[in-house]
């Protein structure tokens, strides 16, 4: 059985297992305690913003800020605290070790506080302009530290225009543990500007393609990243020597229009969003991503419960 065709098997059987009922209802009840959630991680805040980020943006988001407009995707040295790094790990170490998924890190207010941060706000406001939106689409990603395990798949973020990810990562990510791919847009053939994974691509597309794919190694602390129309992919870990974790956010420019999947948008000069919402974002991420992640695909079961 060739490797997809075993994911895929995989997959069905996953798919298969589903939570009972009452299982369900447990955890959702669990969920929406904001009091279980600080007894988790009594050092985590909720509803309770932290400080300011310790480092300024300086010429680190400038020239990465260049870099996007040139490029259309960006790289750069750290920019978050270590202090600001060893609360999000804190996060997800948390919400791991009670058995959710790593999404769950979003309960807290520094992962939210993360999408404030000067670095990020600087490249979106420099790429997209004043008064930029988030859009509710936050993923947290975790390859394990095991010879084999892979990022996500090569794929595009969408064909939507004026929107940006960013990816922060928690960890070194390498090209040993699944660092981030891509191939710069100028050099990506026209015939894989699909999302169809049945299309036909020629092997004079695959090769120019390959030659161009680019591995962006990312210490701890540092930022990529790119526009939606940017063809990339989490790669595999070979020999990884520990897991490779990230944040991935995305930024909609304050003229343009959302679309239904967008919603609700989150207004960066407001509040952090409260739990409810909070929930509300975890529980789409589960619908949108939880498919990509076969150790996931069970807590999608999850999601209409934590809306509710």
């Amino acid at each position: 059985m060739d490797d997809a065709k075993r994911r895929g098997a995989l997959a069905e059987m996953l798919d298969g297992i589903e939570m009972p009922p009452h299982e369900i209802a447990a955890l959702a009840a669990r969920a929406r305690d904001a009091a279980y959630w600080t007894a988790l991680a009594p050092g985590l805040t909720i509803g309770h913003p932290p400080p300011a980020a310790s480092l300024s943006p300086g010429e680190q988001a400038d020239a990465a800020a260049e870099q996007l407009r040139r490029d259309r995707y960006f790289t750069t040295a750290p920019v978050v605290a270590r202090d600001e790094l060893a609360t999000l790990n804190a996060a997800v170490d948390a919400v791991v070790a009670a058995g959710w998924p790593p999404v769950f890190a979003l309960i807290y207010d520094c992962v939210w506080a993360a999408a404030r941060h000067p670095a990020v706000s600087a490249i979106a406001a420099a790429r997209l302009g004043q008064g930029y939106r988030q859009i509710p689409h936050v993923w947290v990603h975790l390859v394990p530290a095991r010879a084999g395990a892979r990022g996500w798949m090569p794929h595009f973020d969408g064909f939507r225009p004026r929107r940006l990810t960013v990816w922060i990562a928690l960890t070194d990510a390498t090209v040993n543990n699944g660092c981030i791919h891509l191939i710069p847009p100028d050099s990506l053939p026209d015939s894989f500007r699909t999302m169809d994974l049945d299309a036909t691509v020629v092997m004079r597309d695959v090769v120019r393609a390959m030659h161009a794919t680019r591995a962006l190694p990312a210490a701890a602390g540092s930022l990529l990243g790119w526009d939606f129309d940017v063809f990339h992919w989490g790669g595999s870990a070979p020999a990884p020597q520990a897991e490779r974790r990230s944040i991935s956010l995305v930024f909609l420019a304050a003229e343009e229009a959302s679309m239904p999947d967008e919603l609700p948008l989150i207004d960066l000069a407001g509040p952090l969003p409260d739990v409810a919402a909070r929930l509300r974002v975890i529980a789409m991420a589960l619908d949108a991503y939880g498919s990509r992640e076969a150790s996931l695909r069970r807590f999608r079961a999850l999601s209409p419960h934590l809306i509710a």
